[in-house]
């Protein structure tokens, strides 16, 4: 065959690849019409192509090409490619043949891609061998294997990297198995470099165990950004779903057993492929196999569009939270994974912060003392060996501590474990969880707190240790945000200041209890509300009357300021002033995250929100308001994945604003059943129900409006904002004012929320509106 007759061969083979079944057969009879050989040559092409094992990364025309260059020498040991010396072939795919060399110049060792000759036949491929240059040399990451230079020798153009001494992945898995440490040190780094490239506007779109380098060190490059497409224009770090520049629309590209669906149907791809993948090496490494497999290609494919994602836990025993990251970057549904990269490395480091608190929890309960040493006379407290670091660390994952700790008590059921335990949770303020986490009888709900072995510090603002153990109780109980856990975090920095009437911090911490809602949980509605806004404002007062350097008694008047007094200005000064005496409470983050969301600072606020996560992991309501700025800035198709998050993660949180988001983006077959969650009455839900049936997402706002007005008749406290925007969406102007004005009546927390709330937008050129709007000082 001459290499004529084989270039033309494989245009019309490429021709054919990228088409559909119909226009394939088309362009088949056309270019063959006269030349019988040339089809069935063609065909055998195309049928090889379908029945490779991997047949994306080496297509059965690249494979059929090589017959043509037999005898053709390769780069040999000693060879000179411009001052590269070459010393070993490497490796060889379907985008060249990579050699182990050393620049004479550097006196380094460096990697040598040549583009095989026989691809010079082709343009396209020329021009993916240089956009991989291209794509690479953009990027500046630890984790992304870095371009010293492209070139030309001999009329074969080469590519020269970093030399990476280390293994595959793949070459990894088949020697040994992956612990889940490895596995989150591997996928933290992978998707840290995936941040980076989406930023630069670079999807890899070729994620694998075969592209991702492990060193002896433990640190991972990516390789191979052959099948990268840069976007139209780069953007920064959070738009990373930016529509791609896609030369051949319906061209599957990437390597079956690890593209998307999206990818895998010839569609437009974005970062959120990349993302998938990552879920998919993650599955494997631990699973010991890919979530979607099949006979052949075809079949993978049409697995890993329609068939449901098997259960990582069928195959391995891995930790819930690990087992959700997995899933949600399996979903099929692109709407549905994590939107950004930096997301999934979010995640999986917090994780990996549990995972390394929990070993060293059972560190620390090793020399707790056993059932026959009795309660006392044993070894010393665990806590008495703990550093400060450590102790702060615990008092940063309350949760995940107390889960934790409930196993082992279980487990054991011995009252000497219970006994030593409470020593160490007493002194981190985790106490709570004996009431709220556990059924055993261990101990009971009116037991008196032991004794700590460690002495607070001064500037815990008592010297008192039963105070200030009271007091930790309290912010812990506080954080849990249900009526029943705030009811008791009350009782707890009441009784620190009964025990310490000088506890500026006990005062700050029942003023922030009372701010959330009090006895009646968080954010009440009407007369209430009022009443514990009330108490909150003496109760910081007071704190500051007693201590004016205290940052949480800022912090806690600075929310107060936003949330009641609708006072922008002065919100603003408290926040100041609690950031510059203590820049890491959580309290101040958050509070001043609301303030820029409703001032329309939607860059501010997330990164605030994000400080406020950092500081307190375990703080799920914090990953709502994540949820409200992206809401409140109209950025639906971000918000309501994050929703779905803070739903996974705390059910009975965040529905109601899934549901509005989905309203607000017209996605009205999606709105209805994150409403009926909201919904507890049986019988109205399927009231509801029917209404959907015959009229609609309209009609189901309207009877909405028809039950709430019945509760309103009943005495029962109604939520007027929810009546409010419900009117203003329906068209209905007068009615939405007539309950906004009830809202300034009652001093709503909400009314803030009219400034960025979009579901009042057909209110926002009615002059009473605007008049409404002023009673915020900004």
């Amino acid at each position: 065959m001459t290499p004529e007759r084989w270039k033309r061969i494989d245009e019309i083979f490429y021709a054919a690849l990228e088409s559909d079944p119909i226009e394939r057969a088309r362009i088949i009879d056309q270019s063959c019409s006269v030349d019988v050989g040339m089809r069935r040559e063609i065909e055998a092409l195309l049928a090889a192509h379908e029945q490779a094992d991997d047949f994306i990364e080496e297509p059965a025309a690249d494979m059929a090409a090589e017959l043509l260059t037999q005898g053709t020498a390769a780069l040999t040991s000693g060879q000179a490619v411009g001052q590269y010396e070459v010393l070993a072939l490497l490796g060889r795919g379907g985008m060249g043949e990579v050699y182990l060399a050393e620049d004479s110049r550097l006196k380094r060792k460096i990697a040598l891609k040549m583009l095989p000759a026989h691809f010079m036949m082709n343009p396209q491929r020329v021009f993916r061998f240089e956009q991989e240059a291209r794509a690479v040399s953009a990027l500046n990451h630890p984790n992304i294997v870095t371009v010293h230079e492209i070139g030309d020798f001999d009329g074969a153009q080469f590519i020269v990297t970093e030399f990476v001494d280390g293994k595959t992945l793949r070459q990894l898995m088949a020697e040994r198995s992956f612990t889940l440490g490895e596995t989150l040190n591997v996928a933290i780094q992978v998707a840290g470099a995936l941040t980076a490239a989406h930023a630069a506007g670079i999807v890899h779109r070729d994620i694998k165990p075969e592209n991702i380098m492990l060193r002896a060190d433990g640190y991972v490059k990516i390789l191979d950004f052959g099948l990268a497409k840069l976007t139209e224009h780069v953007t920064n770090v959070e738009l990373e779903t930016e529509t791609l520049a896609q030369s051949n629309p319906g061209l599957v590209m990437g390597t079956v057993k690890y593209m998307s669906p999206e990818q895998a149907r010839g569609k437009t791809v974005d970062a959120r492929s990349d993302i998938w993948s990552v879920g998919v090496v993650l599955y494997e490494l631990l699973a010991g196999r890919v979530p979607f497999s099949g006979e052949t290609p075809s079949h993978v494919m049409v697995s890993l569009m329609e068939d449901e994602l098997p259960a990582l836990t069928s195959f391995v025993d891995v930790p819930p939270e690990f087992d959700r990251i997995v899933t949600r970057a399996l979903r099929k549904k692109v709407s549905e994974r994590y939107q950004t990269a930096s997301e999934l490395v979010r995640d999986l480091k917090s994780l990996k912060q549990e995972l390394q608190l929990e070993a060293r929890l059972k560190g620390f309960l090793e020399a707790v003392p056993s059932s026959k040493e009795g309660t006392t006379g044993g070894p010393a407290s665990p806590l008495s060996r703990a550093s400060a670091t450590e102790t702060v660390a615990l008092q940063s994952h309350p949760t995940s501590t107390a889960e934790y700790l409930v196993r082992e008590i279980k487990t054991h059921r011995t009252l000497a474990l219970a006994a030593s335990i409470v020593v160490l949770l007493t002194a981190i303020g985790l106490t709570y969880f004996f009431w709220n986490r556990t059924n055993s009888n261990l101990v009971s709900k009116s037991v008196t707190p032991i004794s700590a072995s460690a002495n607070p510090t001064p500037n815990h603002g008592t010297s008192n240790e039963e105070a200030y153990r009271y007091y930790l109780q309290g912010k812990n109980l506080t954080n849990q945000r249900t009526a029943e856990a705030q009811t008791k975090a009350i009782e707890n920095f009441e009784q620190a200041i009964l025990i310490d009437s000088n506890f500026a911090r006990a005062y700050a911490g029942l003023a922030y209890v009372h701010h959330l809602g009090g006895t009646g949980g968080s954010r009440l509605e009407g007369t209430v509300w009022r009443i514990e806004q009330e108490k909150a404002k003496q109760a910081v007062k007071k704190a500051l009357e007693l201590d004016s350097n205290l940052a949480e008694a800022y912090a806690v008047r600075g929310a107060i300021t936003v949330a009641y007094d609708w006072d922008f200005a002065a919100a603003e000064k408290d926040l100041t002033t609690a950031f510059q005496l203590e820049p890491n409470n959580d309290i101040a983050h958050w509070a001043y995250t609301m303030l820029c969301a409703y001032s329309g600072r939607v860059e501010q606020a997330l990164k605030e929100i994000e400080t406020a996560l950092t500081l307190a992991p375990g703080a799920v309501w914090y990953e709502q308001e994540r949820g409200k700025i992206l809401y409140f800035a109209r950025r639906y198709d971000e918000a309501i994945p994050q929703f779905a998050r803070t739903i996974e993660l705390k059910p009975d949180l965040g529905t109601i604003w899934l549901s509005r988001a989905y309203e607000m983006k017209g996605d009205y077959a999606a709105v209805f059943e994150p409403f009926l969650k909201t919904e507890k009455d049986p019988q109205r839900i399927e009231v509801y129900r029917a209404v959907y049936e015959t009229a609609g997402w309209q009609g189901v706002q309207r009877k909405s409006i028809e039950f709430s007005k019945l509760d309103e008749q009943q005495g029962k406290v109604v939520n007027n904002y929810k009546m409010a925007i419900t009117f203003a969406q329906l068209g209905e102007r007068e009615q939405a004012l007539v309950y906004l004005n009830k809202l300034v009546a009652e001093r709503s927390w909400q009314i803030p929320m009219l400034l960025v709330d979009p579901q009042v937008d057909p209110l926002r050129r009615d002059p009473r509106f605007e008049k409404l709007l002023k009673l915020v000082r900004r």
